[in-house]
């Protein structure tokens, strides 16, 4: 089963760093899901790159939401 292109590039260069696999110079979305696909990581054990890809969606998520709530907190800061 192919992998969703629909990814972040800088979610992409993430995956491929948590797979342990070297990210070509300058390299292109296609080329990281590319990299992905043909990795034996991928091949072998599809479903836990997914999971690694949900995980780090799920703490770009967090990050988000921990930014959004400093954000908050220093304008009510300013008000003061």
């Amino acid at each position: 089963m192919a992998f969703k292109l629909n990814y972040k590039k800088t979610e992409l260069i993430r995956l491929v760093e948590e797979m342990g696999l070297e990210i070509p110079a300058e390299a292109k979305v296609i080329q990281l899901k590319n990299l992905i696909e043909s990795s034996d990581l991928y091949r072998n054990d599809i479903d836990f790159v997914r999971e690694l890809m949900s995980n780090i969606q799920e703490e770009k998520r967090d990050e988000i939401e921990l930014q959004k709530l400093k954000l908050s907190q220093f304008e009510k800061e300013l008000q003061l």
